[in-house]
């Protein structure tokens, strides 16, 4: 049978404990003497994703000033900071939808869901919490612009995948990072809301907000929901051989998943709800454009037949007149008809 997971981790042999940890072996399981093995080996590796999305965020005014132009230099300065932070956002939830596919079929994870490790998956852990450091560094030092709501999330984020690294459920960290599916159309999305309207083609506006709510309601809500009760069932089948620090870590986990999963159906229905307001604008739009130009046709025809009949009277009263007469009901005649027309055009 094909082989469609991965369990190495290259850069592992950068880490400064790397040769030390290789002499007794590394296992795939906790290490109940060396509760920061883990931490310890797979250090650098979150330190250079803190430093990456670091270093995108610098980079991001350069870029979008290249991309957009006057739509990103004229923006006031907490609007700048938002398309900075989106785009790394960005960044990050496309990273992490590729390196969590090589996860979904690791048998060893799959052994032991709550307590197996691979460097592999030691790696994506390591990237996840280097960027929700970066995430809750953005939250505190732009305090004022996000508020506590992305505060918390933060700080929840990163101490459920700091978790992860205990060893401790990383069988569940591709299934819950797949949430970020939605990510790159919901920034999209948020970048469109934020430039000009003809900015962005119509078509790709549409095509994007179909996608954004498909995988949204697919991966965040149906699999969200799914996940969240399997890892309950999970949690209750295995209580009695975890430990306290385990329990506690459980519990929270749960909790959050139930609120994010709940939040998650909050935010769907406010997207169906804009989306519906959108369809309706655009229909009393179309249905105001069609009265008006239905209206502008009866005007037309009305202003048509008026003078017609002008013209028509003018016609009989030259036949009944003399020749000089006839020349003159002929000049007003065309004099009418010509008026006629301007006011119609």
């Amino acid at each position: 049978m094909p082989k469609y997971y991965y369990q190495e981790d290259y850069f592992l042999k950068f880490s400064p404990l790397y040769n030390q940890y290789q002499q007794v072996g590394l296992t795939n399981e906790v290490d109940t003497l060396d509760s920061l093995k883990y931490y310890k080996l797979h250090l650098h590796e979150i330190l250079f994703s803190v430093l990456f999305y670091s270093i995108c965020f610098y980079l991001s005014p350069i870029i979008l000033k290249y991309l957009l132009k006057e739509n990103y230099t004229k923006l006031k300065k907490s609007t700048k900071v938002n398309f900075d932070i989106h785009f790394v956002s960005m960044i990050q939830c496309i990273i992490s939808n590729l390196i969590i596919m090589p996860l979904f079929q690791d048998p060893d994870l799959k052994a032991k869901r709550f307590t197996n490790y691979t460097p592999y998956a030691g790696l994506v852990s390591s990237l996840t919490i280097g960027y929700f450091i970066w995430d809750l560094i953005m939250c505190i030092f732009y305090f004022k612009l996000f508020g506590f709501g992305f505060l918390l999330h933060a700080v929840s984020s990163l101490i459920v995948f700091t978790s992860t690294l205990k060893p401790f459920l990383m069988y569940w960290i591709p299934r819950f990072l797949i949430f970020e599916l939605s990510s790159p159309f919901v920034n999209i999305n948020w970048f469109v809301n934020k430039l000009p309207s003809d900015f962005v083609p119509l078509k790709v506006q549409i095509i994007n907000g179909l996608l954004l709510i498909v995988t949204f309601f697919s991966v965040r809500i149906v699999w969200g929901f799914y996940a969240a009760y399997k890892v309950i069932e999970d949690f209750c089948f295995n209580w009695e051989k975890l430990d306290l620090i385990s329990r506690s870590l459980g519990v929270f986990v749960m909790a959050l998943n139930i609120g994010l999963d709940i939040l998650n159906v909050f935010w769907f229905q406010k997207m169906i709800s804009i989306a519906i307001k959108h369809i309706r604008g655009d229909t009393k739009k179309k249905g105001s454009h069609s009265a008006s130009k239905l209206q502008s046709i009866v005007k037309e025809k009305s202003d048509l037949k008026e003078t017609q009949e002008c013209s028509d009277s003018s016609t009989s009263l030259s036949s009944a007149s003399s020749a000089s007469s006839s020349s003159s009901n002929s000049s007003v005649s065309a004099s009418f008809v010509k008026t006629s027309r301007n006011r119609k055009t």
